[in-house]
Formats: structure tokens, sequence, C-alpha cells
């Protein structure tokens, strides 16, 4: 009786041993999920369609873990930058200036980005000038690169047009599309992320200045090691997996420095040149 006491004591040890190590070992990878947030100028779908194959490739490459942090419009988002809650984002070149006391650009593609003006095909407007009195559909809030160089551009020039805020710079697109607005302002990488179908109902009739690239980037507070791994498996995914790159637009993927890359912001843009992320 005391053999098989004993016996049994020993199999609840080694089990309960077992089960702790065991919890010990999932909370060990659950400390290594680093959340990743895409800017929203397109729905959540399709921003998971473009980008759950290159996080999956870099979970696999890596050992680290990876999931979205989706945010409902451009305010939420800038919100969550200036909380510094997510560990990997995607931003405009803008933001990466605005959030330098936060983040650090890692790595970017080669597409520069600009501000354009869009309006239907079928549209008698051809130039800004055309816009006086009718409605001009835009994202909200004063943080987009393009609104403040298109707003700026027709303050110049005394033009004004009928401005309509929505969300988001998809939302914006699909107004001029549908009829509900003249014309809006989007920058060149939203109609890369939208259907061909989409595209070719739309005409550009002003592209502002260009800006560096967005970049991908990360928080101050990550470790050195672990950017140094995603940064080298993202490099290397243009020899193993091009097409994963392909589809988030940096097929041409480099390494990012904020000063020789982003300092630019600070001097198209006067009024940023001293702010350091608000």
């Amino acid at each position: 009786m005391c053999r098989a006491a004993s016996f049994a004591s020993g199999l609840l040890l080694l089990l309960l041993c077992s089960w702790t190590a065991g919890f010990a070992h999932a909370q060990d990878k659950a400390a290594t999920a680093y959340s990743v947030a895409v800017i929203p100028v397109v729905p959540p779908s399709e921003i998971k369609r473009r980008w759950q194959p290159v996080l999956d490739q870099l979970g696999h490459d890596t050992g680290l873990h990876f999931r979205f942090r989706f945010y409902e419009d451009f305010q939420d988002f800038e919100n969550g930058l200036a909380h510094d809650e997510a560990d990997f984002a995607v931003m405009s070149p803008l933001q990466i200036w605005r959030q330098r006391q936060r983040y650090r650009p890692q790595l970017r593609g080669s597409l520069l980005m600009s501000g354009i003006v869009v309006v239907q095909k079928s549209s008698p407007i051809r130039q800004l000038a055309d816009l006086q009195g009718r409605t001009l559909s835009l994202p909200d809030g004063d943080n987009h690169a393009a609104n403040l160089f298109v707003l700026q551009t027709l303050k110049e020039q005394k033009i004004t047009p009928e401005l309509r805020t929505v969300k988001t710079e998809n939302n914006a697109l699909r107004s001029v599309i549908i009829g509900k607005a003249d014309a809006a302002i989007i920058n060149n990488y939203t109609l890369k992320f939208v259907p061909p179908g989409m595209t070719e109902q739309l005409r550009i009739i002003h592209q502002t200045v260009d800006l560096p690239p967005p970049p991908i980037a990360a928080s101050l507070r990550l470790p050195a090691e672990d950017l140094q791994k995603v940064k080298a498996a993202m490099l290397r995914l243009q020899e193993t997996h091009p097409e994963l790159l392909q589809s988030i637009l940096m097929p041409d993927i480099v390494e990012a420095d904020l000063e020789r890359d982003y300092s630019i912001v600070g001097k198209l843009i006067p009024a940023e040149a001293g702010n350091g992320g608000r």
C-alpha cells in the first residue's frame, strides 16, 4: 500500500512538473508575440490579405510571433502611435518624423509617396482651379501629408472647394466613384492597394511633391536582438519569397535611416522641423 501510494505521489509530482513546464513554455512563447499595425488606408481585410503571408514567413524564419493590431481610421491609428501601442508599424513619412521619439524606421521600399487629387474619368474637372465651389472629399484630420500639401496649394491659389471629410482615404476614393464628391485627396499608395477596376474609373488632376517611402518602423522599447532578426529575415525575402514583398509594395526593400531618409519631412513641411513627436 505504501509503495503504491509512493508511486502515485511520484506520478502526480511528475505530471505537475510537466504541466508547470508546459505552462511556463507557453508564457515564454506568448512573451515573444509582437503586434503589427499598418496605416489604415484600406480595410483590415485587404491589409490582412497582403500582410498575413509576410508575417507567417517572418514567424517561421525568426521564431518570433506576430499578430495584427487593427485601427478603425487614421486618427485612431495616430492615437495608437502616440501611446506606443504597436510594436511594429507601417506608417507614413510624416508620421515617422512626428513619432521619432517613440519609433525608428527599420526598412523601406523605393516607391516615393505623394499626394494626389483624383476625379472620375468622365469629369469635366481638369485642374485644381476647376474645383472652385465643387465638393472635395478628404480623410479626416490635419495630419495627412497629402492634405497638408494640397490644401496649402488651394489656399495659395485662392481656390475654395466645399470640403467633405471622411474616415479613410479609401472612403474618399469611393466617394468620387459613387458620385458623392467631385474630387478626392488621397496618396499614390492608396491607388496601388485598390482593385484595377476602381482605378480605371479615375483620373489624376494634381500631384504634390514627393516624400520618402512609408517605412516599417519599430518601437524603441523592442530588444535589439529581435529587431535584427526581423530586419535580416525581411531582407532575405528578396531572394526566397520576392512575391511577398511585391504584395506589400516593397519589392526592393532596404534598411531605412531616420535622418538620411526622413529629415526631409521637416524641410518640406516647416511646421514639422522641430516637432519631436506628440
